[in-house]
């Protein structure tokens, strides 16, 4: 923040406060003549946890991992769009099984989840199947719960009952990361990894199921200026592989968007400050975007120019790549993937690798494609 009156930078936050003696309503017209465009969103209100983690890691702090491989898994969909048996039957094998059977021999270090672990923002089934899922996950495949990477989907949140005032619609959420973690989340969130070949990486959580308006809640919105905030405010190591992870699309994934009338509230799959987020990933140097929920799998590569000083620049290192999971779990399938899939990334001493996973509750995993990255 620049201060006219001393010519200098601001480099400490202050606390203000406001004494509003009145408040009157004007026209639209009116305050655009006065002031400009209509602001969008309500950026004006932002939730503030009456419990802060004492014991939540700090952007510094590097946790070990046991394997130097991410496992990441979207779109699970307990609940009623779950296809997966919850006992192995004749040419049936539940969801945990396949994923261990699969993984068994090279485990992941860090397991990502993008979001969308219910159908449709149950609580109960948040608590119960989500969180047994979880716990058993972390126990098959020895990869401490430390070493997950949640963010909450738009079946997670209930929007239909969204409260702008106090986000308390993120309640049963909230209180599902609490119990698996042990701690309450912070957003946003930076976590930093050793793993095991020795690379440092560090992670993004990004919650991009925030609503602008009411009216827009079949698209993602992220308010790319919190993270913006909390980025500048870290101390970020210039070694580390930065990784953001969010449930809605940067780009799409499907080569065309159609509208499912049995499923409006994801009729479109782009985050609608996806321009913003992508400069702003770019910019703070991260190099790959994880996100699920149209079901379908796809890498795409972007490198998207900022003005600085009037001259537009590109990344440096290539751009950004962002990586679409398809749905791990679910029965409702895109046509461009009528089967569950998941992805193997593996970090490489330099560069990493990605490989998607195809199965279905008869069928085991196996390739579906495979990309490197230096």
């Amino acid at each position: 923040m620049l201060d006219a009156r001393h010519n200098t930078t601001r480099t400490r936050n202050f606390l203000v406060g406001f004494r509003f003696t009145g408040i009157d309503e004007v026209s639209a017209s009116q305050f655009e003549q006065q002031f400009g465009p209509l602001p969008r969103g309500d950026g004006t209100f932002f939730p503030v946890r009456k419990e802060r983690a004492q014991d939540a890691p700090k952007a510094s702090d590097l946790i070990k991992t046991t394997g130097s491989t991410i496992l990441h898994l979207s779109d699970i969909h307990f609940g009623v769009d779950f296809g997966f048996p919850a006992r192995p039957a004749p040419g049936k094998t539940p969801l945990l099984e396949s994923i261990e059977r699969d993984l068994r021999d090279d485990p992941p270090g860090l397991i990502v989840v993008s979001g969308d672990i219910t159908s449709r923002a149950d609580a109960n089934v948040l608590q119960d199947q989500g969180l047994r899922f979880l716990r058993a996950l972390s126990d098959a495949l020895k990869v401490p719960k430390e070493c997950f990477v949640i963010v909450p989907g738009n079946h997670d949140i209930a929007l239909n009952d969204y409260r702008p005032t106090d986000y308390s619609h993120e309640t049963a959420f909230n209180l599902f990361t609490k119990e698996f973690f042990g701690r309450e989340m912070t957003c946003p969130e930076l976590r930093r990894y050793q793993l095991t070949n020795g690379r440092s990486i560090e992670f993004l959580a990004i919650n991009s199921v925030r609503l602008r308006h009411k009216s827009e809640r079949q698209f993602g919105y992220v308010q790319w200026r919190l993270y913006e905030d909390a980025l500048r405010r870290s101390q970020r190591n210039p070694d580390d592989f930065r990784i953001a992870v969010l449930h809605h699309h940067l780009v799409p994934a499907s080569r065309e968007e159609s509208v499912d009338p049995n499923y409006p509230e994801a009729g479109v799959s782009v985050t609608l400050d996806a321009g913003t987020v992508v400069e702003g990933l770019q910019t703070n140097g991260f190099q790959l975007a994880l996100h699920g929920h149209q079901h379908v799998p796809a890498i795409t590569r972007i490198d998207r120019g900022s003005v600085v000083d009037g001259t537009m620049r590109l990344s440096e290192k290539g751009g950004l790549v962002v990586l679409a999971a398809g749905s791990a779990g679910a029965t409702r399938l895109s046509d461009e993937m009528r089967d569950n899939s998941y992805n193997v990334i593996k970090l490489l001493d330099k560069g990493y690798s990605v490989e998607a996973k195809r199965f279905n509750p008869g069928r085991a995993p196996e390739k579906l494609y495979r990309a490197a990255f230096d």
